[in-house]
């Protein structure tokens, strides 16, 4: 197969109480980030185009104390994901 680029995802995320903060060096994909709480529930998705990915930032003030999710994929199937408490 020729003309398929494969999307990795190298990417490094750090937090505070206001913002999670996701850094890309490699932006080359569309990227879907999506939180949930510890009961499952979906507090926070949306899709990033290959432009936006380089630099991201996720407002998080309005969630209440508890544990998270987050996982970021893109459209290869590749995912992160990673858990976070407030």
């Amino acid at each position: 197969v020729t003309g398929v680029q494969t999307c990795a995802l190298p990417i490094s995320a750090s937090y505070d109480s206001q913002s999670i903060y996701i850094e890309n060096p490699s932006p080359n994909c569309d990227i879907t980030i999506t939180i949930t709480s510890s009961t499952g529930e979906e507090v926070y998705r949306q899709t990033f185009s290959e432009s936006q990915t380089a630099y991201m930032v996720i407002r998080i003030g309005n969630l209440t104390s508890g544990q998270y999710t987050l996982q970021m994929a893109n459209n290869q199937g590749n995912y992160l994901t990673g858990v976070f408490g407030i």
